[in-house]
Order: C-alpha cells, then structure tokens, then sequence
C-alpha cells in the first residue's frame, strides 16, 4: 500500500493527503432516509445507527465482526509528548480494514473539548447501552 504524503503544520498538527486508494474505503458510514446511519466494514454491516430529533442524540446497535483499524490506545504517548499523530497516520495507513480513501485530512491533539461535548459520558458506555433494534 503506498504512504501518504505529509506536512505538519506550525502548530503540529499533521496533514495527511492520501492518494492511490480510489473507491470506498473499507471501512465507512452510510445514511439513509428517517436519520438512520450504517457503520460498513469491508462490505460487512458492523453498526447501526438511529438519529432521534435535534439534539436528542444517536441510537447505536454494534453488530458482531467490527474490527479496529487502531490498536487499543493509552495515554502514556500523549502525555509523553510522542509525536501521536504521525503514530495514528501510519497505524491507518497500515490497516487493511481501515478509513482512508483518497483525501486530505489533518490529524492533530485536542487538549480542549467545544462545549458542546459531554465529558461525563465516555464512547464506551453510550455503546452499552445498545437496544434490541435500532429502528
């Protein structure tokens, strides 16, 4: 697979222009009409999706099979001032099963949320509380 091209940026950020991956990518979300969202992983269904009102928030259901393109990721790097974003660039330009297709992207550190972004609630526990159907 080829790499990359990078530049990083003045306040070391990272951009990422990928080229030679046309089509979709393997791994990639869909919508469809009445909010409802797919999560695709090499043609494979891997999470559903329901948006319910504005502002009302997202219905998740994860089917089994979803395999990360990142390996599981620790804090120790961020706080040690590793260069993070060249890391997770060459982790996703690595993976088979992964998000890039053939774009720009900047990949930099947030060290602070919008306000709009609860911290109180963690990615893990809003994908527990999965529903029987998510339509």
């Amino acid at each position: 697979m080829t790499r990359a091209h990078r530049e990083t940026t003045p306040s070391g950020a990272l951009v990422l222009d990928v080229h030679d991956r046309p089509g979709p990518p393997p791994l990639r979300f869909e919508a469809a009409d009445g909010g409802r969202l797919l999560l695709r992983q090499g043609g494979r269904p891997v999470l559903l999706g329901r948006v319910d009102g504005p502002n009302e928030g997202v219905f998740l259901y994860r089917l089994p099979g979803y395999r990360s393109p990142l390996p599981p990721v620790r804090a120790d790097p961020t706080r040690s001032g590793a260069n993070v974003p060249h890391q997770y660039a060459r982790w996703l330009e690595e993976s088979p099963h992964g998000p890039l297709h053939d774009a720009r992207r900047l990949l930099g550190l947030r060290r602070v949320f919008p306000p709009y972004v609860d911290r109180r609630e963690s990615c893990r526990s809003v994908l527990s509380r999965r529903r029987t159907r998510p339509g």
